[in-house]
């Protein structure tokens, strides 16, 4: 459901106060919500839905946990738009928008804090004492490797401060997909099946050969 054309399916909302307020995420799915974005929402020409997160002093966002195979190396991208204060706000003190990719299966206590070893940051804003602060439709794109055979995705967006200006993060056609992987070693038992048929080639070209 990287498209959330299927809305919610397969992720799950989290939600964490971070200012001066305790506030809740309001999640949105559905066709548009322009508020002061440069950028249509969703994403023009790929369906129908996106996903939208909002609200004011706050952090949290989505996360969704992928079975993977560990060793083997993938791929993270998608499209995402962001945008902190409207017209005529004064200035917040940390916003941030993030995609990161933990290793394991998680929940929302370790989403909700620092990536860890191995974890990687696929994409990462963040804006300090500044008024408005948006931007439009961009790529984001990354690889890691799986040290685990489940990975969890997470998109998350905070802000905290004095003020109460809202922040406001949105995301369409989220991909993971497979990079490449490591050759499987070859034990004592392949070598002697390989050498078995090499020296089998070997006599078939020989006998056609005449020798």
């Amino acid at each position: 459901n990287g498209d959330f054309e299927a809305g919610a399916a397969s992720w799950t909302e989290w939600s964490s106060g971070g200012g001066w307020t305790t506030d809740v995420f309001t999640h949105d799915y559905a066709s548009g919500v322009p508020i002061w974005m440069p950028a249509p929402y969703p994403l023009a020409g790929t369906g129908s839905h996106g996903q939208h997160v909002g609200t004011n002093n706050v952090h949290g966002g989505i996360y969704q946990v992928v079975n993977v195979q560990a060793g083997m190396t993938y791929a993270v991208s998608g499209s995402w738009s962001g945008g902190i204060g409207e017209s005529g706000s004064s200035s917040f003190d940390i916003a941030w928008f993030e995609v990161t990719v933990y290793q394991g299966a998680v929940g929302a206590a370790e989403v909700d804090g620092p990536p860890g070893p191995g974890d990687v940051v696929i994409a990462k804003r963040e804006y300090t004492n500044e008024s408005i602060v948006s931007f439009g439709w961009d790529q984001f794109n990354g690889s890691f490797v799986a040290e685990q055979d489940q990975v969890t995705l997470a998109f998350k967006t905070g802000k905290v401060g004095p003020n109460w200006h809202p922040i406001a993060a949105f995301h369409d056609d989220v991909s993971l997909q497979l990079l490449s992987g490591e050759i499987p070693a070859v034990g004592p038992t392949g070598v002697a099946v390989f050498v078995v048929l090499l020296a089998a080639i070997g006599l078939a070209i020989l006998a056609r050969r005449g020798c």
